[in-house]
């Protein structure tokens, strides 16, 4: 039996979600900016007391590795390392694009797009599409200026939008009205769930399980913080 723990900390969302096996157990998410580090506990142990199970029930972890919040990441990763401390747990690192497109995007088939506000009028990115219950990625996730991320939009995508809970963000105005744009902010759901659910299907992909250890996170640019306070995530 395999009991796939997927979290979620890229963003303002802590998101966790549970499998056994190839079925959905539960989930959680907890919308309140800068309280990953405060909560993470807490709520890993809740999910698993309300399904009857023990930490050491826990086989695999899915992960969200980046892009997106550098504070989140980072909390995200070093509980699922300190939690893998005693050894024995298989850990897969994935895209959090990649997590924002499958929470939105399977069911309808078509072409889907996840973004998610960098900031200097730049966004993390990805293009992926929909076939059957499967998402195919079609392109790496990049880090580009807004103009080209507009450029690459198709008639008809899905748009998984994430403005990562910035005091200011006018990074998708553009897609104001657009009958196929899905921000976060207004469309929530749980991707620590999501990231369970890609677990239980890579479950036989042994070479995509990693030693905890060798998990980083995927900021795909170096830091700097130039933003005023307001700005800030966590």
């Amino acid at each position: 039996m395999s009991v796939i723990l997927g979290i979620d900390t890229s963003s303002t969302e802590l998101g966790i979600g549970l499998y056994r096996d190839k079925q959905a157990l539960a989930s959680y998410s907890r919308f309140i900016k800068n309280s990953h580090a405060e909560h993470i506990a807490q709520a890993v142990s809740m999910l698993l007391n309300g399904c009857g199970l023990k930490g050491d029930a826990v086989t695999h972890f899915a992960v969200a590795a980046g892009p997106g919040s550098f504070t989140g990441l980072r909390i995200g990763i070093a509980f699922v390392k300190g939690f893998c401390a005693a050894g024995g747990i298989a850990v897969l690192p994935l895209s959090s694009l990649e997590m924002l497109a499958h929470g939105r995007g399977i069911a309808d088939g078509g072409g889907v797009v996840a973004a998610i506000d960098a900031r200097r009028d730049e966004v993390f990115c990805a293009r992926f599409r929909c076939e059957r219950t499967a998402l195919v990625r079609e392109t790496d996730d990049a880090l580009m200026p807004t103009a080209d991320f507009r450029s690459m939009l198709r008639s008809g995508d899905r748009i998984v939008t994430d403005t990562m809970g910035y005091a200011h963000s006018t990074a998708f105005d553009f897609l104001s009205g657009l009958p196929g744009h899905l921000p976060v902010e207004h469309y929530p759901f749980c991707r620590g769930l999501s990231c369970a659910a890609t677990g239980a299907a890579l479950l036989a992909r042994r070479e995509l399980w990693k030693d905890p250890a060798d998990i980083l996170p995927r900021y795909m640019r170096p830091f700097s913080a130039p933003y005023s306070k307001k700005e800030r995530i966590g």
